[in-house]
């Protein structure tokens, strides 16, 4: 296993991120400016190792118990004067008053996942990636490998086993906020979680050796000091040059205090290479609220040189697109912000549930996962929606935007509707 000390420089002099963080916190909280100072860092892991193949691994087997609820951490609301408690205050002018035409659809195959005993956490953040062979499910506290046809080949195994051979918060906790993506590009398989849910606090990721989800992993560690990395989202960004695993976290202080969000790129190739220094380039301090990486949908990657982008739902009727553009050989990057203007909506109530009065959050104030984004030969396009309120009721605000075949052209809204 290859270990060395976190790096962390600005191309320029080398700096302590906490410090700077802290001191970009205190200057945002007495100044009342709506967002942080941009900061890039560049960051290297401090772990790296690989892994044993995953038959080769034991005693991985989640506890068999019930789950446990876990704090939802929340940043600033959404700006502007809607009040954000779902009360359907703003006209929704794209609501949906006919139904399509209908279309058959043929069944396709239909089996169980991971139960709710091996979920270890409430909500589970259950999420599937499908390669060309095999099926990856993770949940918040292990992760199964299916056949395409439903046979179960692997698993359930707590996640952090999949770290075992890296050490530290890795392999000796269960953080949740598991995501996992097939890279088809590259076939390859990315399994991510957060490496602890007290400080220090960490982002654990795992790049498969192979296209055999069931073989060896490159296992990476990268610190993120006094600040928990929630709500960890990843995008597939291949382009031919400065290819990047995308990532966005929202920061809180000691689990406490938001911080803003955070935005990276990490080096794909030096990633599937297995190399132990593998770059990550990262913006602080972007915007205080959820932001998407894009994610590359279908065989055609984007034009060399096009920037990774992140959607934020910025306020009841604009979105926030930034654009990054990585510079590994250069350790150097440049961000850029577009505004988007959408329909108004109100947020989603929260969802009530029989037998009591605790309701359920609706998430409403957040863009949901996956910014997808697809090449088609007269245009670019990103999907995405999020909840939104009908009256008393909740509905789903979807957006199609689309932008020229280019290297970070803008994106405007092509279609966007309320189902």
């Amino acid at each position: 296993m290859h270990m060395q000390d976190r790096k962390i420089s600005t191309g320029v002099v080398p700096y302590r991120r906490n410090s700077l963080k802290i001191a970009a916190l205190i200057w945002f909280c007495l100044s009342g400016i709506p967002a942080f100072a941009q900061t890039l860092t560049v960051v290297r892991p401090s772990r790296h190792a690989q892994s044993h193949r995953l038959s080769d691994i034991r005693g991985g087997t989640p506890a068999v118990n019930g789950p446990t609820e876990i704090k939802l951490f929340r940043a600033n609301r959404l700006k502007g004067t809607e009040s954000g408690s779902g009360g359907g205050t703003l006209p929704d002018p794209t609501i949906q008053t006919s139904f399509g035409p209908l279309i058959n659809a043929t069944p396709g195959i239909s089996f169980d996942g991971t139960d709710v005993f091996h979920a270890g956490y409430i909500p589970s953040d259950s999420n599937i990636a499908v390669g060309p062979n095999h099926i990856v499910e993770t949940v918040n506290a292990a992760y199964t490998v299916y056949s395409k046809t439903g046979a179960l080949l692997f698993g359930p195994n707590s996640i952090r086993s999949l770290w075992t051979g890296l050490g530290g918060a890795c392999s000796a906790s269960d953080g949740g906020d598991p995501i996992v993506q097939y890279d088809r590009a590259a076939d390859r398989w990315m399994i991510t979680q957060l490496g602890s849910l007290s400080n220090p606090y960490s982002e654990c990721i795992a790049i498969s050796t192979s296209p055999d989800p069931m073989g060896s992993y490159f296992l990476y560690s990268y610190d993120f000091g006094l600040y928990l990395n929630d709500y960890p989202k990843f995008g597939i960004w291949p382009t031919a040059t400065n290819s990047a695993y995308l990532a966005s976290y929202s920061l809180f202080l000691l689990a406490s205090l938001s911080a803003g969000s955070e935005i990276c790129a990490y080096d794909r190739a030096a990633m599937l290479a297995g190399q132990p220094d593998a770059m990550g380039l990262c913006y602080s301090g972007v915007i205080a609220d959820v932001l998407l990486p894009s994610d590359t949908d279908g065989s055609t990657p984007p034009l060399d040189g096009t920037p990774g982008y992140f959607l934020n739902l910025y306020s009841y009727s604009s979105l926030a697109l930034f654009k990054m553009t990585p510079n590994f050989a250069a350790a150097t990057a440049t961000l850029t912000q577009d505004s988007i203007g959408i329909a108004s909506f109100s947020e989603a109530p929260p969802a009530p549930q029989p037998g009591t009065t605790t309701t359920l959050d609706s998430l409403g104030d957040r863009l949901m996962n996956r910014l997808a984004f697809r090449v088609f030969p007269d245009h670019e396009s990103m999907v995405v929606n999020h909840s939104v309120a009908v009256g008393s009721r909740s509905g789903v605000r979807w957006y199609e935007l689309r932008g020229p075949v280019s290297a970070g052209a803008g994106f405007s809204p092509y279609q966007q509707g309320t189902y």
